[in-house]
């Protein structure tokens, strides 16, 4: 099969050489052929060597996406292999999950692809045009690998509009709803994966959701913030904590105060209404508190907005900060690519030095296994959760 090759500039070729496998459109030197967008494009060192094969996109900042650097691709056979090795990988780690990530983008070698099962179903979120060029095929691999009760399309992501992509939401078969409970750590949680938050369900925290619980003790007074679906909250009410938890959205404190009531949670936790970034003053009201858990949405999408975002940290963890008692324990958690783990930590030293308090390291954690990260593409990790002792 012969393919439309591009060719590196010289010295642009070592970061992919490493293992990152995205080429951006400005280390490109020249290119034979005329490859339209999502098309397949041989991708070679400045002097003509092969590095791989990719996905290829004329008018978006990441030109190549590449998939393979062995042989030339074959779409149905090679996807089927990926998508088999990732669900193996996570049938092993996690068994019987109610919800696990099954494929994540690069580090599953499928570069822009999300795939999440929650429950019986799944729920895709495509975020690269050779992949959305692509779906039906895709779609017929997940349904004949994974064999799910149903397929949700969650095409609704900012990431879309990078790729000049459509936003859309739809399912296989075709449902207005598709809510159903899940359990994880002894908790049941009722997922509403079309109203939800990402794709339905924060999958990524559930390990930091069962380590929260045992920060909390019988009595602990606990803060949760941002709580959507009130995951961290049910978790300190179960340890034995009052808890109050805040948000800004009205269906996902609904959500979250039903699953407190279905875990029998409901008398132990008080839910606030309030737009925690506009008026953090409401970080920690009816305080002080000896717990408080900070999970805000993505501050930073693009490297222009790190900067507005610390800021914002900042702000949101001096008020966090105020709130506790002495020796309490702070929380928080970054979920942007954007902002590197020392950037973050020094938004809470910030905030401390600013109240005469003293910020202790008790625990640092990032994404869990079924969200690998790829050691050569930093992007592939962005979760950043961090517990301190405020003195």
């Amino acid at each position: 099969m012969s393919l439309p090759h591009i060719t590196l500039k010289r010295g642009k070729d070592k970061r992919v050489l490493n293992g990152h496998d995205w080429v951006f459109s400005n280390e490109i030197e020249s290119m034979i052929g005329a490859p339209g967008v999502g098309d397949w494009v041989e991708v070679r060192r400045n002097d003509t060597k092969l590095i791989g094969f990719g996905f290829y996109h004329p008018h978006a900042l990441i030109a190549v996406r590449i998939l393979t650097r062995s042989k030339p691709p074959e779409d149905a056979e090679l996807f089927a292999s990926r998508i088999r090795s990732a669900v193996g990988f996570r049938e092993k780690l996690f068994p019987g999950a109610g919800a696990v990530r099954l494929i994540h983008g690069e580090s599953d070698g499928m570069p822009g692809l999300i795939v999440d099962r929650i429950g019986n179903w799944l729920t895709v979120q495509v975020n690269a045009a050779g992949f959305e060029k692509r779906l039906d095929l895709i779609t017929e691999l997940l349904q004949d690998i994974v064999k799910p009760e149903g397929i949700l399309f969650r095409n609704d992501s900012y990431q879309r509009t990078l790729e000049e992509l459509p936003e859309y939401v739809r399912s296989v078969p075709e449902a207005e709803e598709v809510g159903f409970e899940i359990q994880e750590s002894g908790l049941t949680y009722k997922v509403d994966l079309i109203g939800g938050q990402k794709t339905g369900f924060y999958i990524d925290q559930r390990e930091n959701r069962r380590f929260f619980r045992d920060l909390v003790t019988e009595g602990d007074k606990v803060y949760d913030g941002f709580c959507n679906d009130g995951g961290f909250a049910m978790n300190a009410a179960l340890a034995g904590g009052e808890v109050m938890a805040a948000d800004i959205s009205a269906p996902a404190l609904a959500r979250a105060k039903e699953n407190a009531v279905l875990n029998g949670l409901d008398g132990k936790i008080t839910f606030m209404e309030g737009d925690l970034m506009k008026h953090p003053e409401l970080i920690g009201a009816g305080g002080p508190y000896d717990v408080i858990n900070l999970d805000p949405p993505n501050f930073a999408r693009n490297k222009k907005s790190a900067i507005p975002a610390l800021k914002g940290y900042i702000k949101l963890h001096g008020m966090a900060i105020k709130a506790l008692k002495e020796g309490g324990i702070l929380c928080t958690a970054s979920c942007s690519h954007h902002i590197r783990e020392d950037r973050f930590l020094d938004t809470v030293m910030e905030a401390a030095q600013k109240r005469n308090r003293k910020a202790v390291i008790l625990h640092r954690a990032f994404q869990p296994a079924d969200h690998p990260i790829l050691a050569a593409m930093p992007e592939t990790g962005y979760l950043k959760f961090m517990v301190f002792r405020i003195m």
